[in-house]
This record gives structure tokens, sequence and C-alpha cells, in this order.
């Protein structure tokens, strides 16, 4: 029974704090999304502008981090001014690919032999 009452007191909780994050978002949101279509243009073009699309190697993988690193980096020089949005990748071919065809995507991490790879074997075009 204990266990039970316990289980309910910790389910209670959790939808209280989540109400109140909702809540608080919501809030946030209101207070930084601009009220007209001109100013959610003018933010979107902002962001955009300083937006660079990193795709890394999967999770846990040596690449993912080094842009994570990469990113946090830039972001402590640049500020706002500059943003690296780090992508999962899907193996060093796939990131060539999505590099070539994939929108948003301004950069890849790669092993060095896999441009002279896909020129043998898989042509993008």
């Amino acid at each position: 029974m204990r266990k039970y009452i316990f289980q309910r007191l910790i389910a209670s909780h959790t939808l209280i704090m989540i109400a109140n994050l909702r809540n608080l978002s919501t809030t946030l949101a209101d207070s930084m999304i601009p009220d007209t279509q001109e100013g959610r243009q003018a933010l979107i073009q902002k962001l955009d502008a300083g937006r660079v699309g990193l795709v890394t190697g999967g999770p846990g993988s040596t690449y993912i981090r080094l842009g994570s690193d990469l990113s946090d980096l830039v972001g402590k020089i640049m500020g706002n001014d500059l943003r690296i949005v780090v992508m999962e990748g899907r193996r060093s071919v796939g990131n060539i690919k999505d590099l070539a065809f994939l929108r948003f995507t301004d950069l890849t991490l790669v092993q060095a032999d896999v441009l002279e790879h896909i020129r043998r074997t898989e042509p993008l075009v």
C-alpha cells in the first residue's frame, strides 16, 4: 500500500512540474516571439543568417562530440551572431550526401579518404 501511495504522490508531483514548465515556456515564448508577422519574419531572418548546419557522426561518436565542442566554442566567441547547429550524421558517405543535398547543411566532418571513395564508387551526380 505504501508503495502505491508513493507512486501516486510522485506521479501527481510530476504532473504539477510538467504543468508549471508548460506555463513557464508559454510565458517565455510570448515574451520572445514578436507580435506581428513582419517582426516574426525579421526574427527568422536574423536567426537563419547566423546559422551553420554541421553534420557530424552518430550518437556517442568522436565527431559528434567534436561538433558539439566546436558549437560551444563558436557560441562563446561569437555570441548570438553565429550558431553552429550540430546534426547527427550517417557515416562519412552519408554525411557527404547530406552536405550535397540536405537543406540547412553547410559543413560536415568526414574521414579524409571519403571523397576519393565516393568519386570511384558512388558519384553523387
